[in-house]
């Protein structure tokens, strides 16, 4: 299997997972309810099935990002509504159904896999 180390994580601060951690990968994560997404978020019901949101991270620039998925839940950024692609940065708060997450970045200017994957 492909070496798909952690960028990041999303901890919930309100709801239903309240304190757990999402482990966000490389490339584009989707978000839902349903083991089909790559961030399940299995206990909010508010939050859709497939696709509710995608989190991806971009490693050649190392930038972090949030979209409103195809379902019909809505997402917010720091309380504000988002429509399209929006860039995210350490501490955001998205939210999701009846839920909240912090971002808490791992890659970035500071730390990215490549230089360690050199070492094996």
């Amino acid at each position: 299997s492909q070496l798909d180390p952690v960028v990041g994580w999303l901890v919930c601060i309100k709801g239903e997972h309240f304190g757990e951690s999402f482990t966000i990968s490389s490339g584009m994560n989707s978000l839902g309810r349903s083991e089909n997404n790559r961030i399940v978020v299995k206990r909010d019901s508010a939050i859709s099935r497939e696709k509710h949101a995608m989190i991806t991270y971009e490693p050649k620039h190392q930038q972090f990002y949030v979209k409103p998925g195809d379902s019909s839940g809505l997402t917010y950024v720091n309380d504000e509504y988002i429509t399209e692609t929006r860039h995210l940065v350490a501490k955001d708060i998205l939210e999701f159904g009846n839920s909240k997450f912090m971002l808490i970045p791992l890659c970035g200017e500071d730390f990215t896999w490549e230089s360690f994957m050199n070492e094996k």
